[in-house]
């Protein structure tokens, strides 16, 4: 687990320095639909959890997993309560808020410096559980696209 706490202050000090006073710890749980998933447990504590079936990858696939739930925290934090309440009814109860929850955090990770790593984790997702389709948030190709061009705009 020392890992994975290392690989969150990373993410929080490196990108999402905003969280800096949310306690965001992590553990391993066999889940049944995802490879990672954050819990609230109240407004300044959050859990990632993470499958079990992970443990060992390598450092980019976990980086970009950890970065996506934590963009998902920042997500949360920004809202105010009220916000926060219907932002998790809408998720569960319209495809259509979820698929543009799930976009929206995936960009806000590539923002905050983590695409390459998210990346990474998309192509073990694709891998070993299924294959991202647009409603499930960006696909490989599409953040291949907007990485090449992130990259493109750095040289010039």
């Amino acid at each position: 687990m020392a890992n994975i706490d290392h690989y969150i202050s990373k993410i929080v000090n490196d990108g999402f320095p905003e969280l800096k006073n949310i306690t965001i710890t992590a553990k391993y749980k066999k889940l049944k639909n995802s490879f990672m998933q954050v819990e609230y447990e109240s407004e300044t504590e959050y859990i990632i959890q993470i499958d079990t079936s992970l443990e060992g990858v390598n450092k980019d696939i976990m980086l970009g997993g950890i970065a996506h739930e934590i963009a998902h925290v920042f997500r949360n934090v920004c809202s105010n309560f009220l916000g926060t309440i219907i932002s998790g009814v809408m998720y569960r109860i319209s495809s259509k808020y979820r698929t543009r929850d799930e976009r929206e955090t995936d960009l806000l990770v590539v923002e905050r410096g983590f695409g390459k790593q998210l990346l990474a984790f998309l192509k073990y997702n694709d891998k070993y559980y299924y294959a991202y389709t647009e409603s499930d948030g960006l696909t490989v190709k599409e953040l291949k696209k907007i990485l090449a061009k992130n990259n493109k705009k750095k040289r010039n």
